[in-house]
């Protein structure tokens, strides 16, 4: 992913080369978004996912159990 991010931000840097400024600024716009993107994955989304194992998938369990038992409960009519 590494090799990946770095010769496409290579390639869009590339285009500072170009004589037309739109092409220049799109270039070094786009190489630091590519590399910025690598980034973020690399540490932003193993910590979301880490706080999405620790913390919203054992709530959303306490929460289906329980909306279940609440749906069943109105089914029977004891609630």
């Amino acid at each position: 992913m590494l090799v990946t991010s770095v010769t496409t931000a290579v390639c869009f840097y590339s285009n500072t080369l170009f004589f037309m400024l739109v092409v220049r600024e799109f270039g070094v716009f786009m190489g630091t978004v590519v590399l910025m993107n690598y980034f973020h994955v690399m540490t932003i989304l193993p910590s979301a996912m880490l706080v999405s194992d620790m913390y919203l998938v054992p709530l959303w369990k306490r929460l289906g159990s329980y909306c279940s038992e609440v749906r069943w409960r109105k089914q029977s009519g004891s609630g």
